[in-house]
């Protein structure tokens, strides 16, 4: 451009940059709620699948609600802001393995004994049954899955909307 036109542009270097900071600000400001809002979707779904034992049944982490009162969210960002991860989950390695042997079915063992598992392994114990597979958490992931996405999404376009690039407010 010649420079008798008396064009002046100002700011490009800055917009530049802005740009380039555009994927960190959005991690940095939004990841942790947007991942948050979709986490907590899956977790309130998991709390209704989850269950619980019957009033006859007595003892164990299923009566009164307890296993639906250890689920947990933890969200945790990419220490270089590429991105992050929403763990939806029973709080406790516990709860973890009662949800499990709920997901998959698990064998009724009493103590004294051994027995030898579908793997070939020696276990001690005597199998006096079986629970029959109740697979809550799939059926969680499917039922909650597009509505965290939307509640992940509907959190990043709030964030870049009010998100600050570099000095200006986009919206």
């Amino acid at each position: 451009m010649p420079a008798d036109w008396g064009i002046e542009v100002q700011g490009l270097q800055e917009t530049i940059q802005a740009f380039n900071n555009l994927p960190k600000v959005i991690v940095a400001t939004g990841f942790t709620k947007a991942l948050s809002a979709a986490g907590n979707v899956i977790a309130d779904e998991l709390e209704r699948n989850t269950p619980v034992k019957a009033e006859e049944e007595t003892g164990g982490i299923l009566e009164r609600g307890e296993l639906k009162e250890l689920v947990m969210v933890a969200v945790t960002l990419d220490s270089k802001l590429r991105g992050g991860t929403a763990d939806v989950g029973f709080q406790g390695s516990k709860a973890g393995r009662v949800a499990n042997w709920l997901e998959y079915g698990h064998r009724i063992v009493k103590p004294g004994g051994n027995y030898v598992d579908s793997r070939g392994r020696l276990r001690k114990g005597t199998p006096t049954g079986f629970v029959k597979a109740y697979a809550f958490m799939r059926k969680t992931g499917d039922q909650s899955a597009s509505r965290a996405i939307d509640a992940f999404l509907a959190v990043i376009q709030s964030t870049i909307e009010t998100a600050d690039f570099g000095g200006s407010k986009t919206a």
